[in-house]
C-alpha cells in the first residue's frame, strides 16, 4: 500500500482554529466519468468517478449511509455527496461514488442489512485498485453514518483495502444505544409537555422496542411500539392511516435488527490505518459525546486517530442561507465548506 506520513498524535483532536486558518483550495476543473462495477450476482453498481484536472493526490471511495441512496447522497434536496466530490476535486482528490444496489442506475436487489453492503463496497475499492492511472495514488474511504461503519468493517477484514479512512457522523456505540439516544432526543423535544414521568416511560418504551427488534419476534415489536404510541398519547388516526403499522413493520424488519445489534468497536479496534473522524456539534443522529469515546478507547495501538467536531453542523453537514444551524428546508441546503476543508487539511498531514 501507499506510505503515509505519521500524524500528530494518537487520539488528538485537530484544533478548529487551525482548520479555519487553512487556505481554501484553489479552484480547479475536474472531469467526471460514468462507470459500472460488477459486484456479484445480479448487482452492477453504476457510479461516477470524479478526476481532478491536476495531479491526483489521493482517491476516495465514498460510502453512503442507510439507504437506499443514489450516488449523490441527496438530503433535503441537496446532493451532498456530489458537492463534496466537487470540493475534494478542487483539492486534487479523486472520488468514486455509486448508486446503491437496486437504486438509481444500479441493478440487483436492495440490501436488507448492514453486512449485505460490504461486498459492494469491496467491489468499489477493487475497481479503483484495478485502474492503472490510480495504482500509485493513496486510496482511502469516505464513509458517512452507516457508511462509516462499512468502511471500518472492510478495513478490519482486509487490512490492505485502503490507506486511510475519513468517517463522518460515525457510530462509535452499538446500534441500540445510538437509536434509543437519537429517538429519545427527538421525542423529548416534541413531547416535553407530557411531563418527566411520561418521558421516563418513553425512554423505557424505546429500549423495549429495540430489544424486541434485536430478538426478531414480530409480535413483541408490535406490542412495544403500541406501548410507545400509547405513552405519547398518539391519536387514533395514526392507527387508521397506517402510520402505526408502517413504523412497527420497519422496526420488525431485518435491516433494523442488524443495525440495532451491531457494535462497530470490535472492528474499529483492528483498523491500523490513519483515521479522521468528523462530527457536527449539533448531530442528533450520532452525537459526538456518545460516539467519539468508543472510538477513542478502541483505536488500534498502531493507528493514528484524529477527531474533529465542527461547530454549528448537524449530521449531514448541510447549511441553508438564512436558516439556523441544524435547520433544514428542502431545496435550500448546500454542503457546508467546513467539511471538505477539514478533510483536505487532514490529508495534508498524512499524504507524502
Amino acid at each position: 500500500m501507499i506510505p503515509l506520513r505519521p500524524l500528530m498524535a494518537a487520539g488528538a483532536a485537530m484544533a478548529l482554529t487551525a482548520l479555519a486558518a487553512a487556505p481554501a483550495p484553489a479552484l480547479a476543473p475536474f472531469t467526471t466519468h460514468d462507470i459500472q462495477i460488477e459486484a456479484g450476482g445480479e448487482t452492477v453498481l453504476a457510479g461516477t468517478l470524479s478526476m481532478p484536472d491536476q495531479p491526483v493526490r489521493a482517491v476516495m471511495v465514498m460510502i453512503t449511509g442507510t439507504g437506499p441512496h443514489t450516488r449523490d447522497g441527496v438530503i433535503s434536496g441537496a446532493p451532498m455527496f456530489a458537492e463534496l466530490a466537487a470540493a475534494l476535486a478542487e483539492g486534487g482528490v479523486a472520488t468514486l461514488r455509486v448508486d446503491e444496489a437496486g437504486a438509481g442506475q444500479s441493478t440487483g436487489p436492495q440490501t436488507q442489512g448492514f453486512f449485505e453492503r460490504v461486498p459492494h463496497v469491496a467491489a468499489s475499492f477493487a475497481y479503483i485498485r484495478g485502474r492503472a492511472d490510480l495504482e500509485s495514488v493513496p486510496l482511502g474511504a469516505y464513509g458517512h453514518s452507516e457508511g462509516a461503519s462499512l468502511a471500518v468493517q472492510l478495513a478490519a477484514s482486509d487490512p490492505d483495502a485502503m490507506d486511510f479512512l475519513v468517517l463522518a457522523g460515525a457510530p462509535g456505540a452499538d446500534g441500540r444505544t445510538i437509536w434509543v439516544d437519537q429517538q429519545y432526543a427527538l421525542l423529548s423535544a416534541q413531547f416535553a409537555h407530557l411531563g418527566e414521568a411520561r418521558m421516563t416511560a418513553t425512554h423505557a418504551a424505546l429500549g423495549a422496542i429495540a430489544d424486541a427488534s434485536i430478538t426478531g419476534v414480530r409480535e413483541d415489536v408490535f406490542a412495544a411500539v403500541r406501548t410507545l404510541f400509547e405513552t405519547l398519547e398518539a391519536p387514533q388516526s395514526v392507527y387508521e392511516d397506517g402510520s402505526f403499522d408502517q413504523y412497527a413493520e420497519r422496526m420488525a424488519g431485518r435491516e433494523m435488527q442488524v443495525f440495532l445489534s451491531h457494535d462497530p468497536v470490535p472492528a474499529f479496534s483492528q483498523v491500523a490505518r490513519p483515521v479522521l473522524a468528523v462530527w457536527g456539534d449539533l448531530d442528533r443522529q450520532t452525537r459526538p459525546g456518545l460516539n467519539r469515546p468508543g472510538l477513542d478507547a478502541a483505536r488500534h495501538e498502531g493507528a493514528e486517530f484524529t477527531a474533529v467536531i465542527l461547530e454549528d453542523q448537524d449530521h449531514f453537514f448541510l447549511r441553508g442561507e438564512g436558516l439556523a444551524p441544524g435547520e433544514h428546508r428542502f431545496g435550500a441546503m448546500a454542503l457546508a465548506p467546513e467539511l471538505p476543508a477539514a478533510i483536505l487539511a487532514w490529508l495534508e498531514t498524512v499524504l507524502e
